[in-house]
């Protein structure tokens, strides 16, 4: 029932709604214009609005799908890192929808964006400094890309799946460990981003498999999928 539904919304059950639904919960909204926040931070978002009446997860920190305007296939789909809440680290306002589309690149302002929530991976909560928030962001990101490849990989055999994008050394910008700025450097014989403050290093490795963090002596290891 629709009661039933909300109240799993209301308590983050993604897994309920959709077994109740038969699909995954999903919103539309259209992009606006909001504070730029996420872009000062280094992850530009889309501000979703939504009808007044839509009923919405609990706030928090979910790994989302964002299906873009006037795309019909499956490729069109971009992981999403995706916050619904008050942003509480700069003052509770009003509630928001703001995703962060991985590897999209455009301007999606005054279109509509519709989000297919696939898990929720933390709640809301205040942060003691934009530099943590920063960093908490970019795990976030990472921890997205994780959730919604292993959707791939669940989807039914013969059903075209959503390609995920690789991070870039332009999409590394800001530490997973600190939150302070990454730095192209020479290390083993190519550019590869370096933390100004801990000397974290990011590698990028085609013939491995993608997209893992992995703490090796001081160091961070992105690991990329052959």
């Amino acid at each position: 029932s629709g009661s039933a539904i909300r109240s799993a919304l209301a308590e983050a059950r993604l897994d309920d709604v959709e077994a109740m639904l038969g699909r995954r919960f999903a919103i539309r909204g259209t992009v606006e214009s909001g504070e730029r926040r996420g872009r000062q931070l280094g992850f530009p978002t889309a501000n979703l609005t939504v009808e007044s009446h839509s009923a919405l997860p609990a706030d928090g920190i979910y790994a989302t799908w964002a299906l873009t305007p006037g795309s019909k296939s499956a490729d069109a789909k971009f992981p999403a890192a995706t916050s619904i809440g008050l942003r509480p680290t700069f003052g509770a306002g009003e509630r928001t929808i703001e995703a962060h589309l991985i590897g999209y690149q455009g301007d999606l302002y005054g279109k509509s964006v519709r989000l297919e929530f696939v898990r929720r991976l933390r709640e809301e909560r205040a942060f003691s400094s934009v530099e943590a928030l920063r960093a908490q962001i970019a795990l976030d990101v990472e921890e997205a890309r994780q959730a919604l490849r292993g959707s791939i990989q669940k989807a039914r055999m013969g059903q075209q799946a959503p390609t995920l994008p690789y991070p870039t050394m332009e999409e590394v910008r800001f530490c997973h460990r600190c939150g302070s700025s990454m730095h192209p450097q020479m290390r083993e014989g190519r550019m590869r981003p370096v933390c100004g403050n801990c000397g974290a290093v990011v590698f990028f490795d085609p013939k491995v498999v993608a997209g893992v963090i992995i703490p090796l002596e001081g160091k961070l290891v992105m690991i990329k999928r052959s």
